[in-house]
């Protein structure tokens, strides 16, 4: 809405209504980090949603790409996946990315709570995901924007699913 009626800014021609709206490829963005004398990698990525044909190579691509490092690795990702469900269509991505060597932040400090981030009111199933792969320690593990009381003033969620926070202790700390 913010472009709407700014045919200048809009990166797409605008609709015949003013509307300015644009395509939104899923993507990942990556950064290398050199904090206390110490370096890792900390991916952001947002896999396909539609299909296990789109979905499942985006995580490989991932892997393959900017997680495919000797430095110590963190994916805060919306993975579009549900790891603690085999007969997910997506389940494929869980598995390369543990196969790959990482580890989900959340179970490891919370093992009986399955931590379900989609599908407001009632969280049912995981998608939002922190891995590790390398020495980081997780501390602490919790949901965001989850409770009734974190709506906005209009009543609106403050995102379509909770999100993820994770305390890590670097490695060497």
């Amino acid at each position: 809405p913010a472009l709407d009626g700014h045919p200048d800014l809009c990166p797409e021609a605008l609709r015949s209504d003013g509307t300015c709206r644009m395509k939104w490829p899923r993507g990942w963005v990556s950064a290398d980090v050199f904090y206390r004398d110490k370096q890792f990698r900390i991916i952001g990525a947002h896999l396909d949603s539609a299909s296990a044909l789109l979905e499942v190579p985006q995580g490989l691509e991932l892997l393959n790409g900017p997680a495919n490092t000797t430095l110590p690795v963190i994916v805060a990702a919306d993975l579009n996946c549900d790891c603690s469900n085999p007969n997910d269509p997506m389940f494929a991505t869980c598995v390369n990315f543990a196969n790959a060597g990482f580890t989900d932040a959340w179970t490891v400090v919370n093992p009986s709570d399955p931590g379900y981030t989609k599908h407001f009111p009632v969280l049912s199933q995981r998608s939002d995901y922190v891995m590790v792969r390398g020495r980081f320690r997780v501390q602490a593990a919790v949901l965001v924007g989850e409770n009734d009381s974190d709506k906005t003033a209009s009543g609106l969620w403050p995102s379509d699913h909770a999100g993820v926070v994770t305390r890590l202790q670097l490695p060497g700390e």
